[in-house]
């Protein structure tokens, strides 16, 4: 800081009576005040600086222009005190760093030093090392690459289609742009064809991500993939292409409705049509598959019926219970039995009266 002591009335000798340092005072000025008592390690000077040396600003401006406090030669001020300009601190993004710090510039992609008040900066070094199949890939926004693994997808990778429709299978890819020359498409388990050329059967989109199955049968029934080859980099999507599985009435529920009594007993059951060969049949009940080992849970399955035991049943078995039967090639799914709430029965005690009078 820096300034004049206008309210310090006294004269250059009687500066000097009061215990004031006159050594730079301006003999050729007998009219002006004392000079200022100065702190910190400050100096009074008569023609300093002005602006005084700073760490952003080390020269500081013209001398001669301003009485006041000043750092000694070879320091400047920083937080009102007086430092070496190897000292100065460095600011960025409004934090502060001493001497010798290190310190990046995301935005700038810069690693920096802070020395004397300066910053000495360098590009920021990337040591990106990527898998066999894995992109390099830049996100906007950051300074170094990051390696992508799995780039190429299957946008709808359990395709169900329908018998006689035409069915479409398509890939994304993430990190890159390929050409339909860089893709392939394979139909495999069981084996393993190239199907993209087979103009006959199937379809190519022009960007070659979308494969149309042109005519849904048996025959198209398997898995796909899209593989994808740049630059030495493979990655592929995988379809899993089903057809619905025909309905085939198999078992019909002996009561569409039951109610449960906390606490006790309650029975699900359903009876097998006569002549239907099922391969298997399972319960679903409020949204979870049930077996004979689920707690409370007990399933008899007979050549004539199959018949769901809840014992001891709870509120929390309020819901519906579904019977899922199949047969070869064919379900039944239609078999909803819906579970109530009921009323606890009360019991009654009969007495008996006998007369004693006869």
């Amino acid at each position: 800081s820096s300034g004049i002591n206008a309210e310090w009335p006294l004269r250059p000798g009687t500066c000097a009576d009061n215990g004031f340092d006159i050594s730079s005072y301006p003999e050729d000025n007998p009219k002006a005040g004392c000079p200022m008592k100065c702190e910190n390690g400050m100096t009074y000077h008569s023609d300093g600086p002005n602006p005084p040396p700073t760490c952003s600003d080390p020269i500081g401006g013209e001398f001669g222009k301003v009485r006041g406090c000043f750092c000694p030669k070879g320091k400047v001020l920083q937080d009102d005190k007086c430092i070496d300009l190897e000292q100065c601190q460095c600011e960025y993004a409004g934090v502060l760093y001493s001497a010798g710090e290190e310190f990046k510039k995301e935005a700038e992609c810069k690693e920096c030093i802070c020395d004397g008040g300066s910053e000495s900066c360098e590009d920021i070094q990337c040591d990106v090392k990527c898998g066999k199949d894995e992109l390099e890939v830049r996100e906007e926004g950051e300074c170094c690459p990051t390696c992508l693994a799995n780039w190429v997808t299957a946008v709808n990778p359990e395709a169900r289609g329908t018998y006689g429709a035409p069915l479409k299978l398509t890939c994304e890819v993430d990190g890159t742009t390929v050409t339909s020359d860089q893709v392939t498409w394979i139909k495999f388990n069981p084996g393993e064809e190239e199907v993209g050329k087979i103009r006959k059967a199937y379809e190519v989109s022009d960007d070659g991500l979308t494969l149309t199955i042109k005519e849904m049968s048996d025959k198209r029934v398997g898995n796909y993939k899209c593989v994808i080859e740049k630059n030495g980099k493979k990655s592929e999507g995988i379809f899993e292409v089903e057809l619905p599985v025909p309905h085939e009435d198999l078992v019909t529920p002996v009561k569409e409705s039951v109610e449960l009594i906390e606490g006790e007993r309650v029975e699900l059951e359903v009876t097998k049509i006569e002549g239907k060969e099922i391969k298997s049949i399972y319960w679903i009940c409020n949204g979870e598959r049930v077996t004979s080992d689920t707690p409370r849970y007990k399933i008899n399955n007979r050549g004539t019926f199959n018949r769901l035991v809840i014992e001891p049943a709870t509120a929390g078995d309020v819901g519906s219970c579904t019977c899922i039967a199949e047969g070869f090639g064919t379900i039944d799914e239609d078999n909803k039995i819906t579970i109530g709430k009921g009323e606890k029965r009360k019991k009654y005690r009969l007495r008996l009266c006998v007369d004693t009078t006869a």
